[in-house]
């Protein structure tokens, strides 16, 4: 088996060889799929989109009736995120990776958002996810077994990220579903 590090190159390579029209195809199958299955929920936190990773920033137009919230660095707890209510229309600043964050906005914390829609560069059946390796998600949903109520975390990806079977650490927090540019791959079933 592959180690984590080697995993993050390959499955990083095979999903910037994809071509402009297959992420269209499969960003077009991942709004229609989220407008259609989860558009009843209204704090959806999303992702700004970079190395190939599916653009979902269409989520937040006012067609789709959600907030939308991006991920920004929390400076007062390094190594964690909030997330800050945002719409296309809105101006940005580009935090110390060069991600865009929105420049206003009330943050809030993972717990409070009812869908958090994660980028990841792998993942397999089991629900277990490969992000990019800076631990921020994992440290920031660490907590959420012990708050009142847990986000659906959804996992975003295209089909070739998915592999067998990923190393796991101990930190590492499970996805409840994965969309793709093909399929919803229901992991552990909530109501939707």
């Amino acid at each position: 088996m592959l180690s984590r590090a080697e995993l993050r190159v390959q499955l990083r390579e095979r999903r910037r060889s994809l071509s402009v029209s297959d992420q269209k195809l499969a960003t077009r199958f991942v709004l229609k799929f989220i407008q259609r299955r989860l558009r009843r929920h209204l704090h959806i936190a999303i992702y700004w989109p970079r190395d190939g990773e599916l653009d979902i920033r269409d989520l937040s137009l006012p067609s789709y009736q959600s907030i939308c919230y991006l991920p920004c660095l929390n400076t007062s707890h390094p190594g964690h995120l909030y997330f800050k209510a945002w719409s296309l229309q809105q101006h940005t600043h580009l935090n110390r990776y060069g991600i865009p964050e929105p420049k206003r906005g009330c943050p809030r914390l993972a717990w409070r958002m009812d869908i958090i829609l994660l980028p990841l560069v792998g993942f397999d059946a089991s629900g277990h996810r490969l992000g990019m390796g800076g631990g921020y998600y994992d440290r920031s949903l660490a907590d959420l077994a012990r708050r009142p109520k847990n986000p659906r975390l959804i996992g975003v990806a295209h089909d070739i990220q998915e592999v067998d079977d990923l190393p796991i650490e101990s930190w590492d927090w499970p996805l409840d579903a994965v969309i793709t540019g093909s399929r919803w791959l229901c992991i552990h079933p909530r109501e939707s």
